[in-house]
């Protein structure tokens, strides 16, 4: 079968101008961005109305005005009884901005959050349209290659639980299109629009942004190679982008920076390099998946509601992969000018993605990943290979969007019959967005929370600024209303809140002290009279129990059982009152019947939704302490819960020398 050949013209803005080809072209050019803009707004907006996805943070949406002023500072001394932060910098720009603007407009948060996820499909779909004009692809190719690109399986993951990683993605096709016309037309203008995208998709994506940032580097170095430009005005061009989009970037790099040399090393405690590289298979990555989240359940439902039209449903599967098939199939048949580029991005962008797959016999290369990703702080943070999968998933829409072009040309007709299948192809591809599962029903929670939960607030910030300790701990905010992800009430209160969460907040004794007494609520060792001399040293004025947590997904503490070891009301703390119901809250698996509820006693008392106790003398959250008199521990934070246990941190305050550990555990 003879090569079908699309010529390349000369201009850098291609468009066929004779006859009736040439107007439909015109008509092409004018309705697509519509097309383009009904698909991505429509559809989100639809989804869910009143109710707000669990997406990147949930202070975004609770108070953005106080996230603002909170992110400006590395250090936070409202979370984790003091703590360096953990990318919130990132937030001050574009996304805290944005929702802080509708917010101050008065537009629904879910209406606000909608159209933020929106503007980023849009934004991906026409950054790939602009850089399909630059590389000679006619309209309908440039739509061809616009409409699988942005509703890639990729989103799936991330669109409604961290948009945020979303960005590098949605700038990948202007970030290559600018860099194209800096070496082109020199200057400075098109290195400061390259720099502008790279501040926009910035800040919480260090390793996103690395990623992405391969796919103009090798556009750079393949029209060194093929002699499109000369090397100088390559190299002028690249230096001058460089030093503007590292300018733009200090901001969030110095955050980095003081997070890696003072804060926790949160990389030790989320997903491991064993965990990321388990699901990274070459046929996953083709089709725009292989995250490891994407696969997971928890004793509840999948974490990603969506991915079961990728595993179970035979037409998501088939769809799948046949849209990569497809784009691999135009490869070998497309003669273009720009092909080595385009597949070059999905061989490299491949490669990255398997990275060490399988971590027991890995490739040569996998070998020189895995010794990286396990041996170095940086190796472990750029573990996400994953992030690299938009460079995959721009090469093949490109090549898609080529043949569509080089069919238009040599045969208008089956042209725009080809442009028209692969437009289905893709909207079938990402079904679970017209089909409204993008906000998942594990992942959202309403527009306006429970009054008794807004009350418990409200009451709280009354009783003083001292800081609220919130037990049980939790690894994420689900709640019997809702999901937040992040626990809601660092976004409600005025005041500090301490509270374990799966990602560890403070300095590594603190969170060692922190884990000790709730570890112990978790196992049922819980002793009640260690929480107020415990609650007393971290400097709490109150307590917060909270009762209406989903307990039965990760195996938390019983309500009734807590509360029936907190009554009669422990030394030290004084029972204020309780919010919302005080009556079986129901869970999501029905009724259960194990030995710890076997051992309540039928007709136990239910507690609240939420109680609010008061710790009577609490220390100062920041104090000086005599050193005479010591009590000397060689132990950690277990070891001064047992110290409370026998009574030695009741009466006068005394300083306390313990042998600490360098990192939480």
């Amino acid at each position: 079968m003879a090569p079908v050949t699309l010529l390349t013209p000369t201009t850098e803005s291609p468009t066929a101008d004779d006859g009736a080809a040439g107007v439909s072209e015109r008509r092409v050019v004018r309705v697509d961005l519509a097309l383009l803009a009904l698909i991505a707004y429509v559809p989100l907006l639809l989804a869910r109305p009143g109710w707000i996805a669990s997406d990147t943070k949930a202070y975004l949406y609770l108070d953005p005005g106080h996230l603002l002023s909170s992110a400006r500072y590395m250090w936070n001394p409202s979370v984790g009884m003091g703590s360096v932060t953990h990318q919130n910098i990132g937030y001050l720009f574009p996304m805290g901005p944005w929702y802080w603007t509708f917010h101050a407009l008065g537009v629904p948060t879910c209406i606000a959050q909608r159209l933020w996820m929106g503007t980023l499909l849009f934004a991906a779909a026409t950054g790939v349209r602009f850089l399909a004009r630059l590389l000679g692809i006619s309209a309908w190719g440039q739509l061809a290659a616009a409409l699988p690109y942005m509703l890639t399986p990729f989103i799936v993951d991330y669109i409604a639980r961290t948009s945020a990683i979303l960005m590098p993605w949605a700038g990948l096709g202007w970030l290559v299109g600018f860099i194209i016309l800096a070496v082109r037309r020199g200057g400075w203008r098109y290195p400061a629009l390259f720099a502008l995208v790279v501040a926009l998709v910035g800040g919480v994506n260090a390793t996103s942004v690395l990623l992405v940032g391969l796919a103009p580097a090798l556009w750079l170095v393949l029209a060194g190679a093929t002699k499109e430009r000369p090397w100088g005005r390559i190299g002028a061009a690249t230096l001058r982008a460089g030093v503007l989009s590292l300018a733009v970037s200090l901001w969030w790099i110095a955050g980095l920076w003081a997070e890696g040399s003072y804060g926790v090393n949160v990389l030790r405690y989320t997903e491991t390099f064993p965990t990321v590289t388990s699901t990274s298979l070459a046929s996953e990555v083709l089709r725009g998946l292989g995250y490891w989240y994407f696969y997971g359940n928890d004793k509840i439902q999948p974490w990603t509601q969506a991915s079961l039209s990728y595993m179970l449903h035979a037409p998501g599967l088939l769809v799948s992969f046949a849209v990569p098939a497809i784009a691999l199939l135009c490869a070998a048949f497309v003669r273009w000018r720009y092909r080595a580029f385009a597949v070059l991005l999905v061989v490299m962008g491949t490669i990255i993605a398997v990275g060490a797959y399988p971590l027991t016999k890995p490739s040569p290369v996998g070998r020189v990943a895995r010794a990286i990703g396990e041996n170095s702080t940086v190796g472990l943070a750029m573990r996400s290979t994953n992030r690299v999968v938009p460079l995959v998933v721009l090469g093949l829409c490109l090549l898609a969007g080529a043949a569509v072009g080089a069919l238009r040309t040599r045969r208008p007709l089956l042209g725009i019959v080809a442009a028209l299948l692969v437009g289905v192809l893709a909207c079938v591809n990402m079904a679970p967005l017209f089909e409204r599962q993008l906000v998942a029903s594990n992942l959202m929670f309403p527009e306006t929370l429970p009054t008794y939960v807004t009350n418990a607030a409200t009451y709280l910030d009354n009783l003083g600024t001292s800081p609220v300790l919130g037990i049980p701990g939790a690894d994420f905010g689900y709640y019997r209303w809702g999901v937040t992800m992040d626990s809601v009430w660092p976004g409600l209160l005025s005041r500090p809140y301490i509270a374990r969460q799966a990602v560890l907040q403070g300095e590594p004794a603190s969170a060692n002290l922190l884990r000790a007494i709730d570890e112990s609520m978790q196992d049922g060792v819980f002793d009640p009279s260690t929480l107020a001399p415990i609650a007393r040293l971290m400097g709490a004025g109150n307590i917060l129990l909270q009762s209406d947590l989903q307990y039965e997904r990760f195996d938390l503490p019983r309500p009734q059982a807590l509360w029936r070891q907190l009554r009669p009301t422990p030394a030290g703390l004084t029972y204020l009152r309780g919010f919302g119901p005080a009556s079986p809250l129901g869970t999501l698996v029905g009724p259960i019947i194990d030995e710890t509820q076997l051992a309540i006693p039928p007709g136990a008392s239910y507690p609240p939704a939420l109680a609010v106790y008061h710790v009577a003398d609490p220390r100062a959250l920041l104090r000086t302490e005599s050193m005479q008199d010591p009590i000397l521990l060689a132990g950690d934070g277990e070891g001064i819960l047992l110290a409370a246990g026998a009574g030695l941190l009741n009466g006068p305050q005394r300083a306390i020398v313990y042998s600490a550990p360098e990192s939480p555990p």
